[in-house]
């Protein structure tokens, strides 16, 4: 399951509350994960597997009230598990090495709009954006060769959202893909390591 807080009016944490089915929403003992990587508007994600016999709260919390929307995702394969969350306009500084908070390893090795060997980890990333039109992503400073793939939220087992939406340049090139997205929808964003590649690399979304 994928949770983002995004299109936030101010500084926000999504939280889960964990508990079993018909279970009080006990905040203060039962709260299992918390999205709080940003002291601003950027927006905010959590990822958790569901298991049945629980019920699961999502609580959206701050010093003050602020404005948000929410989406929520869920995917039978791993590959995207857990997303960071990213908004238009906003820069990242990233890795795919295991050990981040959003790799896991190669889950992912092919994809639908290519035929190449991604068998590197996978640096994920979810992006919701507020408003419809063409978005540019863009990943440079490459130290090692990765691939950038962008794909479709309703299930992250490597299929791209069109047949275009990859960019998979030699080397330490970088990267750029360009679609036109729905506002109040969700897509994964990958960096994937062709032939078993690790890499450090900066990651921003445009919208044009």
């Amino acid at each position: 399951m994928f949770v983002e807080a995004y299109g936030l009016g101010g500084d926000l944490a999504v939280m889960l509350v964990d508990v079993p089915t018909g279970g009080q929403c006990a905040a203060s003992t039962s709260c299992s994960k918390v999205g709080n990587a940003n002291a601003n508007a950027n927006p905010e994600a959590i990822g958790f597997t569901s298991v049945s016999g629980r019920d699961y709260y999502i609580v959206v919390d701050g010093a003050a009230a602020q404005s948000y929307s929410l989406a929520v995702q869920c995917s039978t394969t791993g590959g995207c598990f857990a997303a960071k969350a990213i908004q238009a306009g906003q820069s990242l500084s990233a890795s795919n090495a295991t050990g981040q908070v959003n790799t896991t390893g190669n889950a992912v090795n092919s994809y639908s709009c290519g035929s190449w060997s991604e068998t590197g980890p996978e640096a994920a990333f979810i992006f919701t954006p507020t408003a419809s039109g063409n978005h540019r992503v863009d990943v440079t400073s490459l130290t090692a060769d990765c691939d950038l793939y962008v794909l479709n939220a309703n299930n992250c087992s490597g299929t791209c959202f069109s047949s275009s939406s990859y960019s998979d340049e030699s080397g330490t090139s970088a990267e750029s893909v360009t679609f036109t997205a729905t506002a109040n929808t969700s897509y994964f964003i990958l960096v994937d390591g062709y032939s078993g590649a690790v890499c450090n690399f900066t990651l921003q979304v445009t919208k044009l």
